[in-house]
């Protein structure tokens, strides 16, 4: 269940029917439940936010709102995948992004290639460093750039970051909020060959 490819299962879904043994129960059933549990009887749930983030991501894509890549990709920072390269391909789906170069899926690119790709999209998308701030996690892959967020990694385990997640405000505001104080990229299409490196002016 706490599987990457079931967000997309979810997600994607008019209606779920959750199977245990020889029971069952439908999606929606299930989280009055745990929500009855959890805030009127004051029944602590462990993890209760796994829940409401998948219902979080199927009530976007139902609505038509489907969430930004960086939003999904927090959402989902505590599940695992087999290939590390899922953590950001079994996503690509669910995400109000266009899929532009970068984000094409390939499986034949190391691990290291696709979340470098994918951190230099996500600075593109919100023409801020932020994405790739308070997401160091101990136990890196060795060869991720040091820029790159390790999305294969639990991401709760991180320090709290100083920047935006989730869509929140950011608690500080060092250059100010106004639009000369954003970084510049560079026209992200035209990467260097190495796509290890990060070029940004400011």
């Amino acid at each position: 269940f706490e599987r990457m490819w079931v967000v997309q299962e979810v997600g994607a879904a008019e209606s779920v029917e959750m199977q245990y043994g020889e029971s069952s129960i439908f999606w929606t059933s299930f989280l009055r439940v745990v929500h009855y549990l959890n805030y009127t009887c004051q029944i602590p749930i462990e993890n209760i936010g796994k829940v409401t983030g998948l219902e979080k991501i199927r009530l976007g894509w139902n609505d038509g709102k489907r969430q930004p890549l960086r939003e999904l990709l927090w959402d989902t920072r505590y599940r695992r995948a087999t290939d590390p390269r899922d953590k950001i391909y079994s996503l690509l789906g669910l995400m109000g992004d266009p899929i532009g170069r970068l984000l094409q899926p390939d499986y034949t690119k190391s691990v290291c290639e696709v979340y470098s790709n994918a951190a230099h999209h996500l600075i593109a998308q919100n023409s801020s460093l932020d994405p790739i701030c308070g997401q160091q996690v101990p136990g890196r892959q060795r060869d991720l750039p040091t820029w790159v967020p390790d999305y294969a990694l639990d991401r709760c385990l991180a320090a709290s970051p100083l920047v935006r997640i989730d869509g929140r405000e950011s608690i500080y505001a060092a250059t100010g909020y106004d639009y000369h104080s954003r970084f510049l990229i560079p026209n992200i299409y035209a990467l260097p060959k190495s796509w290890g490196i990060l070029r940004v002016t400011g």
